[in-house]
């Protein structure tokens, strides 16, 4: 069959050239509808559940926590910025904390390595565990303000430096709160500055003791409890005086 023969057999036929051109459409639906249906095609399917999950943990510890409970008239309040914030940031502090812990322990003790350094994904854990320190001393300095705010029963706006510097030195639960936040800033420096299995053990040592010192301030670690009149009354009234 000659080459002209060809091209007419092929202009004659648009069925056959409709074949041709829409097999590589249907072997791409093929392909979009295997991608749809194979497992871990939506990556955003599992943030949403972890979000929505969250959120449905979030909203009956704020519940327990009494950040949903309306103000009593005649007291003081702290208004709803510490309400809300305060078992938030309680929360988030508690997190970052066992983060910390987790990754500095597998780095230095769960993962493989040679003899005096960790592995590079030792490494890498400590690395995060820096980063998760880092905020776990934010998280602990500013749950200091909010449970001052939260004690008092005064909004943030109005809180002196001065209230929260006494909070924080004369105070066993401010005591406290400062220690965490002294050895979790500890632990953010050191898990940066090498890698050997010896500072990786200490990083892991340092943050497990900064895990403690809350646990260890007995009422004065939750706020809306027989401490609070004392810690009020020790935080108001100066050296000297009776009262306010």
């Amino acid at each position: 069959m000659s080459d002209t023969d060809s091209r007419q057999l092929a202009s004659d036929d648009p069925d056959n050239t409709r074949t041709t051109f829409e097999a590589p459409a249907t072997s791409a639906a093929h392909s979009r509808n295997a991608y749809r249906a194979a497992p871990g095609a939506y990556p955003w399917l599992g943030s949403a559940a972890v979000g929505a999950g969250g959120l449905a943990l979030l909203l009956p510890g704020l519940r327990v926590g009494g950040a949903l409970t309306a103000a009593i008239p005649g007291l003081p309040d702290a208004g709803p910025a510490t309400t809300w914030a305060l078992p938030v940031i309680r929360l988030l502090s508690n997190g970052l904390g066992t983060l910390t812990v987790g990754m500095a322990v597998a780095g230095a003790f769960l993962l493989p390595g040679d003899e005096r350094s960790v592995s590079p994904h030792g490494y890498l854990l400590l690395r995060r565990a820096s980063l998760a320190a880092l905020g776990w001393t934010i998280a602990a300095l500013t749950l200091t303000v909010l449970t001052v705010s939260d004690l008092l029963g005064q909004p943030l706006g109005t809180l002196k430096p001065a209230t929260v510097v006494s909070f924080a030195t004369t105070i066993s639960q401010g005591q406290s709160l400062m220690l965490q936040a002294g050895l979790a800033l500890t632990v953010a420096l050191l898990a940066r500055v090498g890698v050997s299995r010896g500072l990786a053990a200490t990083v892991s040592i340092l943050a497990l003791v900064a895990v403690l010192p809350p646990a260890f301030t007995g009422h004065a670690a939750g706020a809306g409890n027989p401490s609070s009149p004392p810690t009020g009354m020790s935080l108001c009234t100066p050296p000297g005086h009776r009262r306010c």
